[in-house]
């Protein structure tokens, strides 16, 4: 189930990502708003009872996103305007990653900060490197710029992850994408 819940997170990947410049913005955003609505959900869950922690989670990321559309909308309209419509679809996202961060750190706050950081991370860096896949074919083909280009791109990069993790196992797939010393 916990795999599923990511797949939806990542839907305004499809939408927003572009360019690299556009995916590098939106997932600044989310990954700002994860770690800061972890932060803050951490700190006040205690208090809460037990049946209320959804909705307050989904209060605090609404919050923390509403924040930062009214940051961008006054200081940044142009890049405001890139977003579009999906900004506020991020909280989607963040939500996701801010209840996958909990999940983890119910052993710790340090431990959920740092879950929020990886995820939210992790996130930015997909959204980067679809955005510059999509920029590059969009180059040869117009088709790529389009949501179905989005779908085709993350396609392929799925794709692409499936076979390394047939190749070299599911734990160093990833690992071996990003470092040397891991092949």
């Amino acid at each position: 189930m916990r795999g599923k819940r990511l797949v939806v997170a990542l839907l305004p990947l499809v939408l927003v990502t572009t360019t690299w410049r556009t995916g590098v913005l939106m997932g600044l955003v989310v990954m700002v708003a994860a770690v800061a609505a972890t932060w803050i959900f951490g700190l006040i869950q205690h208090y809460l009872p037990p049946a209320s922690r959804l909705a307050c989670q989904i209060i605090v990321v609404g919050t923390l996103i509403g924040l930062v559309d009214l940051w961008l909308t006054l200081l940044y309209p142009e890049r405001r305007q890139q977003l579009g419509i999906y900004l506020p679809l991020a909280t989607v996202s963040c939500l996701l990653l801010v209840s996958e961060a909990l999940e983890a750190g119910l052993s710790g706050f340090g431990r959920a900060i740092r879950r929020a950081v990886s995820a939210g991370g992790g996130y930015l860096g997909l959204l980067l490197l679809v955005g510059g896949l999509r920029e590059l074919l969009g180059r040869l083909n117009p088709l790529a710029l389009t949501s179905a280009g989005g779908f085709l791109s993350f396609g392929l990069l799925l794709g692409v992850m499936a076979a390394l993790s047939r190749r070299v196992g599911s734990e160093r797939a990833i690992a071996g994408l990003f470092r040397r010393d891991a092949r």
